[in-house]
């Protein structure tokens, strides 16, 4: 018997929402750790709600590099080219190997 796994899907702004608010619980967290572990948990669920990339591509981010400062803002590699396993590097594209 086949199960709906489309009953588990959620919005992308009601995930960005969730993302924003286990940032902000880690603000009042009871220990250092759980407030790191908070934090980046919903920055990835913030991010991926906004640009949804691979799990690979996700994890193959770098400040610098692939996510770059551009004035006040954050600029990520285009959407497409992540999911077609492409992502933009500082000096152009490079293609995923093999």
């Amino acid at each position: 018997m086949m199960t709906d796994k489309r009953v588990g899907l959620q919005l992308s702004d009601t995930l960005f929402g969730l993302g924003l608010d286990l940032m902000e619980q880690a603000r009042s967290a009871t220990t250092p750790r759980r407030g790191a572990t908070l934090d980046r948990d919903g920055l990835i669920i913030a991010f991926a709600a906004l640009v949804p990339l691979r799990r690979k591509n996700l994890a193959q981010l770098r400040i610098g590099v692939s996510l770059t400062k551009v004035g006040p803002t954050w600029r990520a590699p285009r959407a497409g080219l992540a999911r077609k396993g492409l992502m933009a590097e500082t000096a152009g594209r490079r293609r995923r190997r093999g």
